[in-house]
């Protein structure tokens, strides 16, 4: 794991923007949150690097550069958003 969430998040990122396929980002996504709980990261810092993650894609999309991985981004950010839900629900 990087050392710091941020670094951890940057690579998450970058692994969705060079992903091969939609299955390869939602395996990204699922591994990098199982790895956060499973290295007993509070569920709030969870809940704000996937909120940080979904930022920073959504900037991504309004970027002109990006048009060619904007399937990718979009991609993302529903599996992201996916994550945060099964977060916020297994919270309860």
């Amino acid at each position: 794991m990087a050392k710091t969430t941020s670094e951890f998040r940057l690579n998450l990122l970058s692994k969705i923007r060079q992903a091969s396929s939609v299955y390869a980002i939602e395996r990204y996504i699922t591994t990098a949150t199982r790895t956060l709980s499973r290295k007993n990261v509070n569920g709030h810092l969870i809940d704000r690097f996937l909120d940080r993650s979904i930022e920073d894609l959504q900037a991504d999309l309004g970027d002109p550069s990006m048009l060619t991985i904007n399937e990718r981004i979009s991609a993302g950010l529903k599996y992201l958003q996916l994550a945060k839900s099964t977060l916020i629900e297994a919270a309860k």
